[in-house]
């Protein structure tokens, strides 16, 4: 979140203290992020930690708590993975005024930006990291978040666009008027997408698929190089069995066949679907899409965040022909593969 919550920091600190045994030296807050709020925290020790507040309804309560346990045994075989801390009694986190509290170990580095992503080394780096994760499938002896269903949130997209409709009377000012000029004017295409996008999850969910340990989120904010340039993996909420293009379909572009032979000289050679890759590109837009319009309408949220909210929608509008464009150069790069094969 771009703006703090409404909270006296004093109350923060003692929950901080009284959960985690952590008595804050220094709190900053650290804007960032689109469902959680979150900071940095120094105690009196010296120690350095991340916390991150959510509402329940942000994430459910099984999956949230099985990515805190997943980070945990991740962490513990090796992989960088930072480690969230439980309170002494053993529980994933705490409450605050209706929020989760969790505390992680802090990582101290930057997100990758697209500029990094698109270096050879760094890019090599990253695909070796991936294929480590969907390697420790087998490994951990804990249960994963979710299994991939290639459901697409056809509904909740359709609620957004319902609340926006100006023949029910909706009511359109500020920015609800800006998304509904913004969006309105493109519904019947994305209504088409919805549809093809659920026709591609279909066909997927028939066919047999190989199931690893997928991030589900392996995005730029998501890997952090810290001061000492080692590579991270934070924010495993999205963590999932599925189809190992749930992953590898977000580095799709220009340098993916170059990434591709750096996975597959770890994980040894894959046959990627093409269809696949489709299907989590366009159904990853239709979802975010759907969430930052739920966002703008929420007349609970301060007016900045909103508006980062809505210019998240028009992003996400206008992605399609650059997401299409990946998807043809994918299918063409995996067809020559294998004629060469």
């Amino acid at each position: 979140m771009l703006v703090e919550p409404d909270l006296d920091r004093r109350e923060l600190a003692a929950a901080l203290d009284r959960h985690h045994g952590l008595a804050p030296l220094a709190l900053r807050f650290v804007p960032a992020g689109e469902t959680a709020w979150c900071y940095r925290l120094t105690d009196r020790h010296g120690g350095r930690w991340f916390l991150k507040l959510s509402r329940p309804a942000a994430v459910d309560p099984d999956p949230a708590e099985a990515a805190l346990v997943l980070a945990d045994a991740l962490a513990e075989q090796g992989l960088p993975v930072p480690r969230p801390r439980p309170t002494p009694s053993g529980q994933p986190w705490c409450w605050l005024a209706g929020l989760r509290l969790a505390v992680f170990e802090l990582v101290d580095g930057e997100p990758l930006d697209d500029r990094a992503l698109a270096d050879p080394g760094m890019a090599g780096r990253v695909a070796r990291l991936v294929a480590a994760i969907h390697a420790a499938t087998p490994a951990p002896a804990v249960p994963v978040p979710s299994v991939e269903r290639f459901e697409v949130a056809a509904d909740e997209l359709g609620r957004r666009l319902a609340a926006l409709d100006p023949n029910a009377g909706a009511a359109a000012d500020g920015l609800a008027a800006e998304a509904l000029a913004l969006v309105w004017p493109r519904r019947r295409a994305l209504l088409d997408l919805v549809g093809r996008v659920q026709d591609l999850g279909a066909a997927a969910g028939a066919r047999a698929q190989e199931r690893v340990l997928c991030h589900g989120d392996l995005i730029g904010d998501n890997l952090l190089m810290d001061r000492a340039g080692r590579l991270w993996v934070v924010d495993w909420d999205a963590a999932r069995l599925a189809p190992r293009e749930l992953d590898l379909a977000l580095f799709t572009g220009p340098g993916f066949g170059r990434f591709l032979a750096a996975y597959e000289a770890d994980a040894g050679p894959c046959d990627l679907d093409p269809d696949l890759v489709a299907f989590v590109l366009l159904r990853r837009n239709l979802d975010d899409l759907a969430d930052w319009l739920g966002a703008v309408l929420d007349g609970d949220r301060p007016e900045s965040q909103r508006r980062a909210d809505l210019h998240g929608v028009g992003w996400c509008l206008s992605r399609r022909p650059e997401l299409e464009a990946r998807i043809g150069r994918t299918r063409r790069l995996l067809a020559g593969r294998r004629r060469t094969s």
